[in-house]
């Protein structure tokens, strides 16, 4: 009975421990994608998407209402600081109306981070 309880005990703790590491890695790279973005969109809270998936069908919906908005990806290796980032690429895509609004998802592949970001702006 006291193993059964003692193995419960480090399996919760464990599950902690995972969540909040999860938890510090979004921050840093919701911190690391407002940096990133020009300052028409920094006002706008970031929304996290959690798969690629998700933002695909974002920006398919994005279009469709014919939104303009920029794409961009970040890529860190290691570590995601700004000492860290070792390129990404940025796309933009001008169309008939402008909304602010900011998501974002991120892949952590071996040791690469790479992030996604859509970004529209109410400006220009």
């Amino acid at each position: 009975m006291n193993m059964k309880y003692l193995i419960m005990l480090l399996v919760i703790y464990s599950l902690d421990t995972s969540t909040i590491k999860a938890q510090s890695i979004n921050k840093k790279i919701e911190q690391e994608v407002l940096k990133s973005v020009n300052k028409f969109v920094k006002n706008t809270n970031p929304i996290y998407l959690n798969t690629i998936s998700e933002l695909i069908l974002k920006e398919d919906s994005i279009d469709k209402l014919k939104i303009s908005y920029q794409k961009y990806s970040l890529i860190y290796l290691g570590e995601v600081s700004e000492k860290n980032l070792c390129g990404g690429a940025m796309n933009s895509y001008t169309q008939d109306q402008k909304s602010p609004f900011l998501y974002y998802t991120y892949v952590i592949e071996n040791n690469k981070t790479t992030i996604w970001v859509l970004s529209g702006t109410d400006s220009f």
